[in-house]
């Protein structure tokens, strides 16, 4: 969830090359950081939803103790799809914000490039989320999640890789709408006017704005994730669905997972609980991601405030011909000369 800048609409020049790359490298570094880190929390998530029924509601610890079965590096399984997504995205979403820079609102421009994001980033979530979501399922009905990449393909179809995008974009659009607004509204609030004078002579006052707009960053993106915790288990039910059956005369059998059966079927089967089912993983996730947003968004908008301002250039003075030194409160009969 990369945070736009202020700035967007003001038509004013880009960034520069410098502050880009700084920009994509600081995003990337967090997103694949957080990735590492919070895997085995979305290994303890998607599994959780993926054995979801009616007579069966997985808790966090039951999903973490069947992922570290028979090995701890079982918690990281679905890592390499999961590198590729977080490696990916935030050069997706800054390229897809900088093509509307000028053109559209900051946060309609944000959540524009956040639905690129997702369509682009969609097959390795696909993966990693199949891959994931095998801890608590048996040996027969999760055998179609262990299939390769060229497998699933060559069965399901390549356009099966992007299945389940609309959940995704509902979750991740709205959760990216969300975040953002909230934080401008709580930045408005209880951030002080910024100061750029005082920030580049007092490196304080930068660490401790810093500071509370990763706080506020933090409790936005939790709400967010909260308040879009259903997409996300509609996504998982749809993105575990096996497509290929068998019937009883041997005739292979294709059904596909709609969003609305599977959201009816899910809420039917657990209610309004089983649809908040693995919030707790994706919140940490999500306060974690926010203590790294807020910051970023700062910069991002100290990147948006520059690229408007005209550019300042040195004034190079000419040599004075009469070597002449004079001070700032001397007459004509105190000049000094300077001979050469």
């Amino acid at each position: 969830m990369e945070a736009p800048a202020r700035g967007a609409s003001s038509g004013g020049s880009k960034p520069s090359a410098n502050e880009f790359s700084a920009l994509l490298r600081g995003s990337t570094i967090g997103a694949v950081t957080l990735c590492v880190l919070g895997t085995p929390l979305d290994v303890a998530r998607h599994a959780s939803q993926a054995a979801l029924s009616r007579s069966s509601q997985p808790g966090f610890t039951e999903a973490l103790r069947a992922a570290a079965s028979p090995s701890f590096r079982g918690l990281w399984r679905g890592l390499a799809p999961a590198l590729c997504c977080s490696a990916l995205a935030p050069a997706t979403f800054l390229v897809a914000y900088e093509f509307q820079r000028g053109s559209t609102e900051a946060i309609e421009a944000g959540m524009v490039a956040r639905a690129v994001q997702v369509i682009v980033t969609q097959p390795f979530s696909f993966l990693q989320t199949c891959r994931q979501a095998t801890a608590l399922l048996p040996g027969e009905k999760g055998a179609h999640l262990s299939r390769g990449t060229w497998e699933i393909m060559v069965e399901d179809g390549p356009r099966t890789l992007w299945r389940g995008l609309l959940p995704v974009l509902l979750r991740d659009v709205a959760a990216s709408g969300i975040f953002w607004w909230s934080y401008l509204k709580l930045g408005d609030a209880i951030l002080p006017p910024r100061d750029r004078i005082e920030e580049e002579f007092n490196p304080k006052a930068a660490q401790q704005r810093a500071m509370a707009a990763a706080g506020i960053g933090s409790v936005c993106a939790v709400t967010a994730a909260i308040a879009t915790q259903p997409f996300d288990v509609v996504k998982t039910k749809m993105q575990i669905h096996q497509m290929m059956h068998t019937n009883r005369d041997g005739f292979r059998r294709q059904k596909v997972a709609r969003f609305l059966a599977t959201l009816k079927e899910t809420f039917k089967a657990t209610g309004w609980r089983g649809l908040w089912t693995g919030c707790g993983p994706r919140v940490v996730v999500a306060a974690a991601g926010g203590l790294l947003l807020g910051p970023i968004f700062e910069f991002g908008q100290l990147i948006a405030g520059d690229s408007v301002r005209p550019l300042r250039r040195p004034l190079n003075l000419p040599e004075d011909p009469t070597h002449t030194i004079v001070h700032p409160r001397s007459s004509k009969d105190m000049y000094i000369e300077v001979r050469q």
